[in-house]
């Protein structure tokens, strides 16, 4: 947990983006190209990356529930990114090539976004 709230307080510090791409609205489905796998509670990949995720979301909003944040995968060349409304968006090439501890970075990087309301 220390690591994690080590993690979460480095990307608050580091949370200003070079580029977002925003979109208005709650539901994933505005965003071009957004989905969860087909059986995505099996699905290993998102199985890790939303498990990760609920670290640094429990680190930020001890308090949130589990379903309070949402992972999506997107076809897209953007950057990783959140919107707002607890969900975070990984484009499908930064999830083949980011490293573990990158990947664990940006994740925190997000949640650290949605809380401190650094969205659009």
């Amino acid at each position: 947990m220390r690591a994690a709230t080590g993690l979460f307080l480095a990307a608050v510090l580091l949370s200003g983006c070079e580029g977002a791409y925003f979109t208005i609205g709650d539901d994933a489905g505005v965003v071009p190209g957004t989905y969860r796998p087909a059986d995505y509670k099996n699905d290993t990949t998102w199985a890790d990356l939303n498990s990760r995720l609920l670290i640094y979301g429990r680190a930020a909003l001890p308090g949130a529930p589990d379903s309070y944040w949402k992972l999506y995968f997107r076809n897209s060349k953007k950057s990783p990114s959140s919107y707002g409304h607890r969900e975070v968006f990984l484009p499908d090439y930064f999830i083949k090539l980011a490293s573990h501890n990158l990947m664990d970075f940006v994740l925190a990087h997000e949640v650290a976004h949605d809380v401190l309301d650094h969205t659009i």
